[in-house]
């Protein structure tokens, strides 16, 4: 109960402009310096505390916000982003899960790693309908300059329909990016 006070504290202590919790300020480390625990213990508290007192808030706007922090392993064909709170995280996993999406797990448990694929469906996903729109056309507009069927592309299975088509999803995740950082600071 004493860590529930003290979370809803913190948020609202750290509460930016745009409603999203600033997660350098409430991160493990000085949560846990704070409080003489481990960061492990904090992690387990605030996932606990989520389930027992939910605070409410918008997960989508938050991921959004770390997205310029994404990076992408032309290998693999994976990006990684680290997610500072665990159930951030647990709202993205699930998300993803729902859609026939999956997450790599991680000895991290910070560190998402997903596929490009449904990171940019994600991504697609969670924009208001009005961006999601501009940024299909940019998507179909990538496959075909790669000489692909745009065609093939489904709107609601983004991620399955770009595995299909075997693109390169590099230079569509730059492009769905930009515009999504574009979105994101014409909302502030």
């Amino acid at each position: 109960m004493m860590f529930n006070f003290y979370i809803k504290k913190l948020v609202d202590m750290n509460v930016q402009n745009d409603n999203t919790l600033n997660y350098n300020a409430s991160c493990d480390y000085y949560i846990s310096k704070e409080l003489g625990i481990t960061q492990q213990k904090v992690n387990n508290l605030k996932v606990k505390n989520q389930l027992v007192n939910p605070i409410d808030f918008d997960w989508k706007k938050s991921f959004l916000g770390m997205i310029q922090n994404a990076r992408i392993d032309d290998k693999t064909r994976k990006v990684f982003i680290n997610i500072p709170d665990p159930n951030l995280y647990i709202e993205i996993k699930h998300y993803l899960e729902e859609k026939g999406g999956y997450i790599d797990t991680q000895l991290n448990k910070g560190l998402l790693k997903i596929r490009a694929e449904y990171f940019i469906q994600l991504l697609v996903e969670i924009e208001p309908e009005i961006n999601r729109k501009t940024i299909i056309k940019e998507i179909k507009k990538k496959i075909r300059e790669e000489n692909k069927d745009e065609r093939k592309l489904l709107e609601n299975n983004v991620g399955t329909s770009l595995l299909d088509l075997a693109v390169n999803t590099t230079d569509i995740i730059s492009s769905v990016l930009s515009l999504v950082a574009t979105y994101n600071t014409n909302r502030l």
